[in-house]
């Protein structure tokens, strides 16, 4: 399915409007908790409840619902875990192929860290997922070691072990700069340091 030069603006205006309004219902709840300090646990608790996957799933189903007809909308999906470093401490070897682990890892498309309990810990968006994932994980020492080896600092410092990917077709790679901020914006990740909402930063 073609998508129009039309059919882009308006996704991009549509898009900015939601997130003005929710901007202003965040900025007012931060308003409040500064006169009631006894919102600030409700509020982190909160947070965490923004970064479970079932929270993911919920907010591409809504970016999906807002901005994207039914056709558009069956071609994003997002992937199951894989889990780049075991929770029990056995070695996870990296797979042969990155298709295996992400999926047509030559595309386009968005990509989301998570910890050891399932939580996420950064989204990203990438030209090539297979490239960019390189930048996070690797052989230890190929060929001869094919266990993971976590070479970001802040995803070791996190506990960062699982990935998923949200691929992206050539037709609709102009969706990965929006969907990757329309995520930030709604599900505050701690690692991205750009287009997090600041009510929830705050807290």
């Amino acid at each position: 399915m073609h998508v129009t030069e039309d059919e882009k603006r308006r996704f991009f205006d549509a898009l900015e409007e939601v997130n003005s309004r929710y901007g202003k219902a965040l900025k007012r709840l931060a308003e409040l908790r500064h006169y009631q300090p006894h919102l600030l646990a409700r509020t982190n608790a909160m947070t965490i409840q923004l970064r479970t996957v079932e929270s993911v799933k919920k907010a591409i189903d809504d970016f999906k619902s807002k901005f994207l007809n039914e056709q558009v909308s069956q071609r994003i999906q997002l992937t199951p875990v894989y889990r780049a470093r075991s929770t029990r401490g056995e070695v996870v070897h990296w797979p042969d192929q990155y298709e295996i682990a992400w999926g047509r890892s030559a595309t386009s498309g968005v990509y989301l860290h998570f910890n050891e309990d399932d939580l996420l810990l950064y989204v990203g968006k990438a030209a090539s997922l297979g490239a960019r994932l390189a930048c996070y994980y690797i052989h230890a020492d190929y060929p001869r070691d094919r266990s993971c080896k976590v070479i970001d600092a802040r995803l070791e410092r996190e506990g960062g072990s699982g990935i998923r990917v949200i691929p992206l077709d050539d037709d609709l790679a102009f969706l990965a700069p929006a969907l990757e901020s329309y995520l930030i914006y709604h599900l505050d990740p701690p690692l991205n340091t750009q287009g997090r909402n600041r009510a929830i930063v705050d807290s």
